[in-house]
């Protein structure tokens, strides 16, 4: 905060509090304006410019306090304190909303009434944190038609190639845990998987984020979720790949919204199942074992999938286990066989592996949402991957603005009813 407290119990109050305004004058020249609650009571903050006599609310039941500043060149006494620029306004509840993305409700809160003096209890956190992301929908976490435009003319490219546009996606599985009434014991909880997909672009020697979407959802969900996002990208300025391990809801949603596409499976994903298998038939000679796994690697990359299939079908299991995962390698590289084409795809530039979506399971729903002890009501774990992933997709600032919008508007409604 740009001046520092004198009563924590003013300023908490000035925090918690919506409509009405205090001006704080200075030599006639400018003011800073707080939109916060009527019960006003006189107090005195100490700033660059000495003491100065605040009118603040004694109590109120509001949420949002806003500071907004004039011209910087106004107030040259404001320079110190390091106002933000002309035209930017500084929230403290999507500070909050920040801060309980990145840790848990209660250290949010310590970490909050640490960075800024005033308190915010992890209850009022849970409050505003459902109120956030509960109005919140994908058309507000993906980047606008007009953005994702901008951020391709932007990127850097060889020649009169388009860039690519990499579409890939998968599951992380995430623990929830069934609604229960406030003293009753829950039932056990279990990990669900929320599906996710990672749009970015390449260029000529950059990769700039467009579009990451996680929920608990079916497939459905997801593939109505994946052409909503598609329906913003321009496809004609763009050669899209598509990337996936074997799952086989992952290609049937992927094929629907972007058909046509060049379809790579997770190259990094095809090897461990190679290995899985040598080790499995191999596993009292490791050196015969490497020696099959760098052979199939070699006849898969280039485009001979179709030789390593008929090597497994003669080879001779040595139980009945690994038999079983012979057939079960045999279907899936017949089911994949048009998508391991790796030669081809990098000399066009193509990934040919999924690490970027695999990275996007990582850093936006594992860090956050698998910590440990950690137990999501499905609403809640959606909410903050929702939450997570506009923050990830630069979108967080103008989703939050709809949502101050709106809160305004209700109130408007039902103090006009």
């Amino acid at each position: 905060m740009p001046f520092r407290r004198t009563n924590q119990n003013c300023l908490a109050g000035c925090f918690r509090n919506l409509s009405a305004c205090i001006i704080w004058s200075t030599a006639g020249r400018s003011s800073v304006i707080a939109r916060i609650a009527a019960g006003f009571c006189e107090k005195s903050v100490t700033a660059a410019a000495g003491l100065k006599p605040v009118r603040a609310p004694a109590c109120s039941k509001g949420r949002i306090f806003t500071v907004r500043t004039a011209k910087k060149d106004s107030r040259p006494w404001m320079t110190p304190w390091n106002w933000p620029p002309e035209g930017s306004s500084t929230d403290l509840q999507q500070l909050a909303l920040e801060y309980l993305a990145e840790m848990p409700f209660e250290r949010a809160s310590e970490l909050f009434d640490k960075t800024t003096g005033i308190s915010f209890s992890d209850h009022r956190l849970h409050s505003l944190f459902a109120a956030f992301t509960d109005q919140m929908t994908i058309e507000d976490v993906i980047p606008a038609a007009e953005e994702i435009v901008r951020r391709l003319d932007n990127l850097p490219t060889s020649g009169n190639r388009r860039p690519i546009l990499a579409v890939a996606s998968d599951g992380a599985h995430m623990p929830t845990r069934p609604p229960g009434a406030k003293g009753e014991k829950r039932g056990p909880g279990e990990y669900r998987e929320a599906k996710g997909f990672r749009i970015y672009a390449i260029g000529s020697d950059d990769i700039v984020q467009i579009a990451s979407w996680h929920q608990i959802q079916n497939a459905e969900e997801f593939a109505r979720d994946l052409n909503i996002a598609a329906s913003r990208i321009p496809q004609d300025k763009v050669r899209i790949c598509l990337l996936g391990d074997g799952a086989s809801w992952v290609w049937r949603c992927m094929e629907e919204v972007f058909s046509g596409s060049l379809q790579i499976l997770d190259y990094y994903h095809c090897m461990e199942q190679l290995h899985a298998l040598a080790e499995a038939q191999y596993g009292d000679d490791p050196d015969r074992a490497l020696s099959w796994v760098i052979g199939a690697i070699g006849h898969i990359y280039y485009n001979e999938t179709c030789r390593v299939i008929g090597g497994l079908k003669r080879m001779k299991p040595k139980d009945n286990n690994v038999k079983e995962q012979i057939r079960k390698l045999i279907g899936y590289l017949e089911n994949n066989q048009h998508r391991t084409q790796y030669d081809g795809a990098k000399k066009g530039g193509y990934p040919i592996g999924s690490g970027g979506i695999e990275s996007a399971n990582k850093f936006i729903c594992h860090i956050r949402l698998k910590r440990s002890g950690a137990w999501w009501l499905k609403s809640n774990g959606n909410g903050m991957l929702r939450l997570r992933c506009s923050l990830v997709n630069g979108t967080f600032n103008e989703a939050f603005a709809r949502y101050v919008t709106r809160d305004q508007a209700k109130r408007y409604l039902r103090t006009n009813a």
